[in-house]
This record gives C-alpha cells, sequence and structure tokens, in this order.
C-alpha cells in the first residue's frame, strides 16, 4: 500500500543511541520540581534542573532565574533570565538540519524557542529582581524594554486578541514609568492595559484591573491631553474627572501589592494508536508524510470529539503509535485571594485614620493564556508527531524488507526509544497573579498579608513595613504555592 524510500538500518543504530539515554518527558525528569519548591528546598530544585537541562538550554536559565529569584538571589536571578532572553533572540534562526532531525527522532532534539508568554515573564521577573535590590531606574529602564518587546507581539499577533496585549504587564509598565515622572509613556502604557483589558473581558469574562480607567484619567490630567482625544474615557465626566486631577496633584504614594498563586497547567506526555486505514493514499518521503501527518491529525481530534476514528466501518492496515503533548487537566483548588491591613506607625498616623483593609484583583491569569496558546498550535503539533512516526514506521518496514528481521527489529526499537512528547515549558510560573494598588499619604506603614480561601479562611500571612514618600512607589510581590 505505502511505498518507501529505502533507508539504511545502520542510521536507525545510531539513532537508537542517539535516544537511548532517556525516555522519559521533560516534565517526568521534573515531576518534583514544583514540590521541593513548596517546601522550600530551592537547592534540591536547583539540583533537579541542572541534572536535566544544561547551560544554553532555554528552560535551563528560565527555572534556575525562577529560583534563584525565590532564593533571593537577585543578581545571579537577572543574569540567568538575561541570558534566556539572549537565547530566545537567537533562537528564530535555527538550522535547517537540525529541525529535520526532529522528524526523526523526537521534538526535544530541536531547542525549545519557548512561547511567548515566556518571553513577556522573564521581563516580569527582572523588574521584580532590581526592585528587591533597590534599584527602580534599572526597574524602569527594564520596563521600557519591555514595552519594545510587547510592541513587536503586538504586530506580529494583530488578529489574536489574547496574545497581541497583556492588560497586567502594561499596566505595570505603566506603574513603574508614572514613578519617574514619565507621563506620557505611562499614559501610552495604561491606554494599551486598557484595551487588553477589553479584549480579556470579551473573551473569558474576567474583569481585570478595574481602577484602570482612573490611571488613565489622572495620567491625561498630568499631560494636559483632554477627554474627547482619549476614547477610552471619554465617557467620564464629573467627579471621576475631578478626583484624577486632585490625585495627580496630590503628593500621595503607591504601595502595589503583586499576588502570586498556583501554578501554571503543566504538559504531560500520552500514547495514542491512530489507525491508518487501507484506503488511505500512498505517501512517499517527508513530504507527504507530512501531508498524512495533518490527515492523521484531523483523524486525532474527530475521535476525541465523538469517540470514532470515521464516520463507518473501514479496513485497518496498521496502526500508529505516536507520544503526543497535552495539558495536564487542573486539580480542584479553593479560590484564594490576598487581603492586605494597612496601619500607620508612630507619628504617621493622620488623626482620621481608620483601619484600612484591601482586597486584590485579578491582574493576570496565566492558565488561561497557557491554554489558548496550546490550544493555537495543538494541531501542528499532532501533524508533526504523526508525520515523524509515519517516518519511523517506513524506515522499520525498509529495513525489515531490505536487510532482514533483525535490522526490521532494531529500527523499530530505535522508533519506540526515540518516540517521546514534546513537554517542555516553564514549570515555575505561578497560575495567577492578583494586583492591589494603594494609594497612601507619606509616612511609615506596617502592611499585614494574609492569603485567604473562600469564606476568608486564613491560609497564610506575611507582614512589611514600608517607608511612603512623595509621589513614590512601594512594591510588594508575594508567592503562594496554593
Amino acid at each position: 500500500m505505502t511505498k518507501v524510500r529505502s533507508a539504511s538500518w545502520f542510521l536507525w543504530a545510531g539513532v537508537l543511541l542517539l535516544g537511548s539515554g532517556s525516555c522519559a518527558s521533560y516534565t517526568a525528569r521534573l515531576k518534583d520540581l514544583r514540590s521541593c519548591v513548596e517546601k522550600g528546598e530551592l537547592d534540591r530544585a536547583l539540583e533537579q534542573v541542572e541534572h536535566v537541562s544544561e547551560p544554553g538550554d532555554l528552560l535551563y536559565h528560565l527555572e534556575r532565574g525562577t529560583l534563584l529569584h525565590y532564593a533571593n538571589r537577585y543578581s545571579d536571578s537577572n543574569a540567568e533570565l538575561e541570558r534566556a532572553e539572549e537565547l530566545l533572540e537567537d533562537l528564530y534562526t535555527v538550522s535547517v538540519s537540525q529541525r529535520a532531525l526532529t522528524f526523526l527522532l523526537n521534538d526535544e532534539v530541536e531547542a525549545c524557542r519557548g512561547e511567548i508568554h515566556e518571553g513577556n515573564y522573564l521581563h516580569y521577573y527582572r523588574i521584580l529582581n532590581f526592585l528587591s535590590q533597590n534599584k527602580p531606574d534599572a526597574a524602569a529602564v527594564e520596563a521600557r524594554r519591555l514595552a519594545l518587546r510587547l510592541a513587536t507581539v503586538r504586530d506580529k499577533q494583530e488578529k489574536d486578541r489574547l496574545l497581541r496585549d497583556d492588560a497586567f504587564l502594561e499596566f505595570l509598565i505603566g506603574r513603574l514609568l508614572e514613578s519617574k515622572g514619565e507621563w506620557n509613556s505611562s499614559l501610552v502604557a495604561y491606554r494599551l492595559a486598557y484595551r487588553a483589558r477589553s479584549a480579556w473581558h470579551a473573551e473569558t469574562g474576567l474583569d481585570l484591573l478595574p481602577w484602570l480607567e482612573r490611571d488613565i484619567l489622572r495620567a491625561a490630567w498630568k499631560t494636559g491631553i483632554s477627554l474627547e482625544d482619549i476614547p477610552e474615557v471619554a465617557h467620564l465626566k464629573g467627579s471621576a474627572w475631578l478626583e484624577s486631577r486632585a490625585a495627580a496633584d496630590s503628593e500621595d504614594g503607591r504601595v502595589l501589592i503583586l499576588f502570586e498563586s498556583g501554578w501554571v497547567p503543566k504538559k504531560e506526555s500520552v500514547h495514542l494508536r491512530v489507525p491508518i486505514f487501507e484506503c488511505d493514499p500512498d505517501w512517499d518521503g517527508e513530504e507527504e508524510a507530512v501531508e498524512m501527518g495533518w490527515v492523521l491529525a484531523e483523524r486525532c481530534k474527530r475521535y476525541r470529539a465523538d469517540g470514532r476514528w470515521a464516520d463507518r466501518e473501514l479496513a485497518v492496515a496498521y496502526f500508529l503509535d505516536v507520544a503526543l503533548p497535552v495539558l495536564a487537566q487542573e486539580h480542584e483548588r479553593d479560590a484564594v485571594t490576598c487581603r492586605v491591613q494597612v496601619d500607620p506607625l508612630g507619628s504617621s498616623r493622620p488623626q482620621s485614620w481608620d483601619e484600612r483593609a484591601f482586597s486584590t484583583h485579578p491582574g493576570v491569569d496565566l492558565a488561561v493564556l497557557v491554554r489558548h496558546e496550546f490550544a493555537i498550535r495543538e494541531a501542528s503539533i499532532l501533524a508533526k508527531a504523526f508525520a515523524r512516526a509515519l517516518l519511523k514506521y517506513a524506515a522499520h518496514r525498509s529495513a525489515e524488507k531490505n536487510l532482514g528481521e533483525f535490522a526490521g527489529l532494531v529500527a523499530n526499537i530505535a522508533g519506540v526509544v526515540t518516540e517521546k512528547a514534546d513537554t517542555r515549558s516553564w514549570l515555575l510560573l505561578p497560575r495567577e497573579i492578583q494586583v492591589a494598588d494603594l494609594r497612601l499619604p507619606p509616612g511609615r506603614y506596617h502592611l499585614r498579608l494574609e492569603v485567604c480561601a473562600e469564606g476568608s479562611r486564613r491560609l497564610e500571612t506575611m507582614s512589611r513595613n514600608v517607608l511612603i514618600r512623595p509621589g513614590g512607589l512601594e512594591v510588594i510581590a508575594w508567592r503562594a504555592f496554593r
């Protein structure tokens, strides 16, 4: 039925040696990574990353950068994340020979090129590192670099509303640049954040960063731009406009609480046996295998939809064994939020002060973003996996026909050993980031942060003293693994 160009079984013997190092996927090899972090065993987590990957691998530097951030080793963390950024730029051009080899082995042979959100959020952690080192100027520079990256993403993803803009990151850029007195740039960032928030609400129903309109109004007042020139807030007049003018001229400072919780969905490997029917078209060589891969991807999609491979009974010629990546199902978990109690210290207490409490609001749901990006790429991932499986099957049959049963057995074993789904992704990203935006008069304050589940059940607490300077900005990032 299928015509196949002959392949030397000696090639497949070499493939067997190349692929025999590890059959486990990236996620399986790092199955204990997250639990180590949750227990505070950061040295052990670093050892796991170093055992699985090596310098020059994108995820090696992303995972290490995150772990070193958790360990308060901010300079070391930034060095790793800077290397990750350099690799992302280099990986846009990958050799043809390397990419072709993935058809014979598995996708992990090709260098991991990362996802869009991964390239964005490495800048987020670099900003946090600079702020933790009390380097606000460096954090502002990093915010501008992030703004340039987001502009590039916007140009490339102009039709995808979720990938095109990131409301949380644009808001963070705006807040950092506002604190440096760069009102024009902050206004641009706030407007982009507002548009992204609207897109996310339309696509997902999530209501992110509810105060963005006031941010735009305040920045507009400082830059002298009228409401009529800003369509996002042209409908806001009266008290909102007057309040924003007062806020822009006040000496109040800001405290930004960034509350990270949970884990992004990780990829897992599943094996699937897909039927090749006797009526399927003949294929010969790599190009035809790729075309047949798309046919099988549609077949798999149908099977997932209604449990049938075809709309009628068809004779099966043989089955293909394929390893495919899937996103793991998320376990049921309590919805958590962060509650912030604010209390002035000593002489900072205003006479009219009552105890104030704030709660965080959704900033970004990275789980939604991860699933969206995966869904976009899933069809091409399936097609490539099936094409690879077809080529391995072809090599097995060719070796068996031309060089005997033993050669066919070797080729078959090589195909099995090297078959592995690509489950690589940045495992240490949080599931979501929530935000509280506090405006406070200058002075010293004691902040008590509480992680609360549904029903106000308190799970964790953390305290911090802050000094608020006129027009200043303090950023507190807190990571919870709930």
